[in-house]
């Protein structure tokens, strides 16, 4: 698997998939070449824009969202009313 023009050798080839702005393989869920830490790559969904959520976290590109449950994030809407900071979106 590359990104640009760099090999991911540490990337599951087999179980790669594209999700949008994310990837994924069985191992990690990942934002451009950087793995996302504790975050389930069996539960992750990408959303829309820059978010994606597993079965733990609410995440935004690359970032842990604290305070954001995934039940209330399952749309871009939702995130937004949901969120107490309104300027982060």
């Amino acid at each position: 698997v590359y990104y640009k023009l760099t090999i991911l050798d540490w990337v599951d080839s087999e179980s790669f998939k594209y999700l949008s702005i994310y990837t994924a393989d069985k191992n990690h869920v990942y934002y451009k070449n950087r793995i996302i830490k504790d975050v389930d790559p069996l539960t992750f969904e990408y959303i829309w824009g820059y978010l994606g959520i597993d079965k733990n976290n609410v995440l935004y590109e690359w970032k842990i969202i604290e305070g954001m449950e995934p039940s209330m994030c399952t749309s871009w809407s939702i995130c937004k009313e949901n969120y107490p900071d309104k300027s982060f979106f």
